[in-house]
């Protein structure tokens, strides 16, 4: 869900299978400060979005993506697939999972990368 200023919140499941109003899990924020990190691509904070719970760091456009948590580990990346002749696809990623992080979360955050810096996609109203 596209909140204002670059925001969006990540809910489990689908909305219609909630009842009453649904909390988010997480805040996903993107990052705005050229200047500051030109890295980090967003922030990820809890469902309230007060507390910071990772960083996702790389380039969006190279498909390669780093989504790290408060002490610096990686939890989570995407890599650009590559076939057996060496030949990489654009459109073609991996997207690697530690066992300790939950894989919708991760998948998630790729479709929300995909969401702020991908041209293909039109706001939603």
């Amino acid at each position: 869900k596209l909140c204002l200023g670059d925001q969006w919140q990540l809910f489990e499941g689908e909305p219609k299978e909630t009842r009453g109003s649904p909390k988010p899990i997480y805040c996903v924020k993107k990052h705005s400060s050229i200047l500051k990190n030109p890295k980090n691509l967003a922030h990820i904070f809890d469902g309230s979005c007060k507390n910071f719970q990772f960083v996702v760091h790389g380039s969006y456009t190279k498909r390669s993506c780093q989504v790290i948590d408060e002490s610096g580990r990686v939890v989570a990346e995407t890599k650009m697939k590559e076939t057996v002749c060496g030949v990489n696809y654009t459109d073609v990623f991996q997207l690697i999972v530690q066992p300790d992080f939950d894989a919708a979360t991760a998948m998630a955050t790729v479709l929300l990368l995909d969401r702020m810096f991908s041209s293909r996609w039109s706001p939603i109203f």
